[in-house]
């Protein structure tokens, strides 16, 4: 009945909650008292009711009337349409709406929920289905007991709910909205999105989400465009790339956004090579002119805007540069120092080269100086020189996310970085990043790093005088890495190691590194060729077993099946919650890890599902 959930999404601490519902369990319980309960105040009620599972606000409500009355609210704050829900629960919602808070419908499929339904429950009106044009204009009339609506999520059809847009405008209290649709052609709802008239209607709103594909073109009286008016509250933005694709003046509605921190764009509903060339550059330029505040850019797809320029590149960065229209012609190349894509036969002038290069990423033009997350779906998008720039200027960056599972069904975006004068990232790009960032927490990357990358100069040579084969060609042609900067920081890592042979000596200097990074928390080798095995270093590990939480894959390329390193595990890492092992789950494999595992810790292993086969 007192089971909280067990992660808190509020700004007030777990802890305090729990200690007051821990602290008043024995006041309240009915059944071990002896007197009737004492009353708690309607607002520390409400700071427990809030924490709980419906579930338990379920049973919270028969305690008393009190509770009761204080708990309904929450039952029904949160309401969510989508296929498959019973009409009896759309019943017991149209009869509590004025509690609902939070409204969500999901109409990808044919919901249970008719849009009579959803409009009496929005609105609290008996509105008769309109139909065609002749009633487009037709008013509502808003019934008292509409619920008073602070958070709307749409996703699927518009033209299931007529004139969703002019339904939203009615809730000017919102501060948190999502539309993701796509508008088909021919379809009876094509109104485009018109961004002015939802900020404009709606001056509390703090997230928006507006990931549609049609968006209404801004005119040159629109409310966005005012060089004086205030600024809108908005913090969070996640649109689709057309609303800046096109060569138009749009980027000026950027102008009224200095209070966004985190921005997420999409490029789902939209040809790669509209944005591209110039229009990358303006669209960069126009955030850091009219966004000082951003500290955090996702793209989910091929949206490659950058990050930096660099001098020779560099074009005017003033207000006015971004309401220009654009030229088809390319830009200039940059004139900057080509990145080292193969290691030298001189290892001195391979370093004297990498230091010249980061002298040069000293000098370019930063757009974001706030930075702390850059999140990209795919990597083909996000260029080597950006990734250099981030390590050497971000003062601020904690979280680099280059690991996106996206699947464009466009070409790669690496010849257009090529044209640009940019490369794509490498695994020594990704090793040189490691090295010179160091206050990074969370890094994932879908590349791998080669052995030759990652060897030190002082590299433990093997002490039982055995011989190493091919141990003096790997340090003639090793660059001689230096330690990571963020070893003391990181707590999040997905990364890969291209292993060049299965000496145990080459994955001993990889698992070193590893186990300098104390305060691992996560920890994925994927894609990765490192065997783990306590013979090829596991035991170098043994100074995360305070930390380590969870290892969803020790290898992409080999099976965690060695009994000494499994015994070994379970007994030095007793915070270890998660660990993959690469073994197809039902297999003789699974059967035999399964056989040394004690049965209280077999949870603590995941194995590979096997696909259903189809049925023709």
């Amino acid at each position: 009945m007192w089971r909280c959930q067990k992660y808190f999404n509020r700004s007030i601490d777990q802890r305090i909650v729990l200690t007051l519902v821990r602290l008043f369990i024995p006041i309240l319980m009915e059944s071990t008292c002896t007197r009737a309960p004492r009353p708690l105040p309607s607002e520390l009620l409400g700071s427990i009711f809030q924490y709980l599972l419906p579930s338990d606000l379920l049973c919270c409500l028969v305690v008393s009337r009190e509770w009761h009355t204080e708990g309904v609210p929450f039952l029904y704050s949160h309401a969510t349409f989508r296929a498959g829900t019973p009409p009896s629960v759309i019943q017991i919602y149209k009869s509590n709406k004025h509690h609902i808070r939070h409204l969500t419908l999901d109409v990808n499929e044919s919901p249970t929920a008719s849009e009579e339904d959803i409009l009496d429950i929005m609105l609290d009106y008996k509105i008769p289905k309109l139909v065609g044009a002749s009633n487009s204009h037709t008013a509502f009339k808003l019934g008292p007991g509409r619920p008073a609506l602070r958070s709307f999520s749409f996703s699927g059809r518009p033209s299931y709910i007529t004139r969703l847009d002019d339904i939203l405008l009615t809730f000017t209290s919102l501060t948190c909205l999502s539309l993701n649709y796509r508008l088909s052609y021919g379809e009876v709802y094509s109104s485009p999105l018109s961004l002015s008239r939802i900020l404009e209607t709606m001056p509390q709103l703090i997230d928006l989400s507006v990931i549609v594909n049609s968006y209404e073109p801004l005119t040159p009286d629109s409310p966005l465009l005012e060089p004086n008016a205030p600024l809108y509250r908005l913090r969070t933005f996640e649109f689709d790339v057309e609303l800046i694709a096109y060569p138009d003046p749009t980027l000026r509605f950027f102008r009224r956004l200095g209070n966004l921190v985190s921005v997420k764009v999409h490029s789902g509903f939209i040809l790669p090579g509209y944005l591209s060339g110039r229009r990358s550059e303006a669209v960069s330029q126009a955030l850091s002119t009219f966004c000082p505040k951003l500290q955090r850019i996702e793209r989910v797809g091929e949206v490659p805007f950058h990050l930096y320029t660099f001098p020779s590149s560099l074009t005017t960065t003033t207000t006015e540069a971004t309401e220009t229209t654009e030229t088809t012609e390319p830009p200039p190349a940059p004139a900057f120092m080509p990145l080292i894509r193969h290691h030298t036969n001189d290892r001195e002038e391979h370093m004297l080269i990498e230091e010249q290069l980061r002298g040069q990423f000293e000098e370019a033009f930063e757009y974001f100086p706030n930075l702390t997350t850059v999140i990209t779906t795919v990597s083909d998008t996000f260029s080597a020189e950006d990734l250099r720039c981030l390590a050497v200027r971000a003062k601020h960056l904690t979280h680099v996310d280059l690991a996106g599972s996206y699947r464009s069904p466009w070409r790669s975006h690496a010849p257009m970085l090529l044209r640009s004068g940019r490369h794509k990232v490498t695994g020594l790009d990704v090793q040189v990043f490691l090295e010179t960032c160091p206050r990074l927490k969370v890094f994932r990357t879908s590349h791998s790093i080669y052995f030759k990358e990652i060897l030190p100069l002082d590299a433990a040579i093997p002490s039982d005088g055995t011989t190493v084969h091919g141990l003096e060609s790997d340090l003639a042609r090793s660059r001689f890495a230096k330690p990571w900067a963020c070893e003391g920081t990181l707590e999040v890592l997905k990364i890969g190691f291209e292993m060049v042979s299965a000496t145990p000596w080459h994955h001993r200097v990889v698992f070193a590194q590893l186990g300098r990074c104390r305060r691992l928390k996560s920890l994925t080798l994927s894609p990765s060729s490192l065997i783990p095995t306590l013979k090829h270093g596991m035991d170098l590990l043994e100074g995360l077993q305070e930390t380590l939480e969870e290892v969803p894959l020790w290898s992409s390329a080999f099976v965690f099946d060695d009994k000494e390193t499994v015994l070994w595990v379970l007994d030095k890492f007793k915070k270890l919650t998660k660990m993959g092992t690469n073994a197809y789950d039902g297999s003789s494999i699974q059967e035999q890890i399964m056989e040394w595992v004690p049965l209280e810790q077999r949870d603590r292993f995941e194995f590979i599902h096997r696909p259903v086969p189809r049925v023709r």
